[in-house]
């Protein structure tokens, strides 16, 4: 079902950059980014959402 949207290979015989399985989570991650992003400017513009900024100033050498 997903395979016609899958994108094909630069020269045929080689091998791909990424797995099939890799272009189907990247898409996933985005799909949900995206939404949540969406949601948070809905919000945000109606003032129900406040944006406390947290600074942790922990030094790791």
């Amino acid at each position: 079902m997903l395979e016609p949207l899958l994108p094909i290979g630069i020269k045929p015989g080689r091998p791909p950059v990424h797995s099939e399985r890799q272009l189907i989570d990247g898409i996933r991650f985005r799909t949900r980014t995206a939404v949540t992003g969406q949601f948070q400017a809905r919000v945000d513009t109606k003032g129900l959402i406040s944006w406390d900024i947290w600074v942790d100033a922990t030094i790791a050498h």
